[in-house]
């Protein structure tokens, strides 16, 4: 455990609590370091005997961030993600709190900032909340290349965290969708901005660290809700694009621009799966207990119709094998994972009938998914739009045959 120690100093005989509040970077949003409450403040004064420490506190990791003064608390984080709440007279501890582990710089070879990243960034005071937000990059992924980065909205005279915080940033700048946030390379070092109601994170990368792209993350400052993630620079360079493609060359035709949850679109491509093979057993039953004088026709178009199903299946399946998945073809639960059931169907009208139900059922669940898929999986969209449309012919088939049956005087 880094034990680092907290000096603060005062000026003159001015008691501490009389000082005036410092809330953010370099005291004023515009960054100027200008103190408005000291212009009187000369070299004779600093060397004088009653200018120097006023105590010393000894907190858990470095300290990168600018300490916050306000509301009658000196607020200092480290980079551990300790955060702490000292009293601005005797230096005692009032509050502490942990953001979780820190994470391992080691992971992309960067000697700027050693061992580890955790609060870096100079917190933000919002005066008329009593709320202080900070950020911290958390080692809490499934390894230390996939940490969080976290904004975090605290009650500086409690350390309460606030309701609807902390917020996980990620997602992908509205200018540059095709570079989604990579929290491992980025690296939160600017000062925090609290404007209009929102506050500004700015984010570069560790040693330049590729993808080395900048962002600007806006945080609704009361709800917590991410309300705009910005790039600093539009377009891919062909540069970037063979650099990635080169990277994680295991992953196949999955690359960094790749923007789905994959967890997610294998679950639904498998649900997808279980409901094609219901379809193909259901056909197939149908296809072979079609009687009566009409059975010739409709049984054929029962196979044709099993055939195109299998066909969707096997393709379902090959698309989830690109994604890094495992098709599911286990018969146990696999009517829990169809969407449609497996009616038999007692004539052949009825037959029809719960056909083209299970029809309307997976075209409705198709077009789901291509809201949802949208442009995160654009190859996985034109798939389930083409088997879309071909199920939205199959339910005409199924329409026209009943319709035909209804004309002819229904079953024999």
């Amino acid at each position: 455990m880094l034990l680092l120690t907290v000096v603060v100093a005062v000026v003159g005989l001015i008691t501490p609590p009389a000082l005036a509040d410092d809330v953010t970077a370099a005291y004023t949003s515009l960054r100027t370091g200008w103190d408005d409450n000291e212009p009187g403040l000369v070299p004779s004064q600093v060397g004088a005997p009653d200018f120097g420490q006023l105590f010393a506190s000894s907190v858990d990791g470095q300290v990168y961030a600018q300490p916050v003064v306000a509301n009658g608390v000196v607020l200092v984080a480290t980079e551990n993600n300790k955060v702490y709440g000292l009293d601005p007279v005797s230096g005692a501890q009032k509050w502490t709190r942990s953001f979780g582990p820190a994470w391992p710089v080691s992971t992309v070879n960067c000697g700027d900032l050693v061992p580890t990243v955790g609060v870096t960034s100079t917190p933000v005071y919002d005066s008329s909340t009593g709320t202080v937000y900070l950020t911290s990059k958390v080692n809490d992924g499934p390894d230390a290349q996939h940490p969080h980065w976290y904004l975090h909205a605290l009650d500086i005279k409690t350390g309460t965290e606030k309701a609807g915080f902390p917020t996980t940033i990620k997602g992908a700048p509205t200018n540059n969708p095709t570079v989604p946030f990579n929290p491992m390379t980025a690296m939160q070092r600017p000062g925090l901005l609290l404007l209009d109601g929102v506050v500004y994170a700015g984010f570069a990368s560790h040693c330049d660290y590729t993808p080395y792209v900048g962002y600007v993350v806006g945080v609704n400052a009361s709800t917590g809700v991410q309300t705009t993630m910005w790039s600093t620079e539009a377009g891919t360079s062909d540069e970037e694009i063979r650099r990635r493609a080169r990277a994680h060359i295991e992953q196949g035709p999955i690359t960094a621009g790749y923007q789905a949850d994959r967890e997610t679109v294998i679950r639904l491509l498998n649900e997808a799966l279980a409901t094609e093979l219901v379809c193909v057993l259901r056909y197939k039953r149908h296809h072979f207990m079609a009687t009566g004088i009409h059975a010739q026709a409709v049984a054929q178009e029962f196979a044709e119709h099993a055939t195109e199903e299998q066909a969707h299946a096997d393709q379902i399946a090959e698309r989830i094998t690109q994604l890094g998945g495992e098709p599911d073809f286990s018969p146990d639960g696999l009517l829990g994972r169809s969407h449609s059931e497996y009616v038999p169907g007692e004539g052949l009208l009825e037959m029809i009938r719960e056909d083209l139900v299970a029809e309307r059922i997976a075209v409705e669940s198709y077009a789901e998914m291509v809201r949802y898929l949208a442009d995160r999986d654009p190859t996985t969209r034109r798939l389930v739009e083409e088997i879309l449309a071909k199920e939205e012919e199959h339910a005409d088939d199924l329409r026209m045959l009943i319709q035909r049956l209804s004309e002819r005087g229904g079953e024999p």
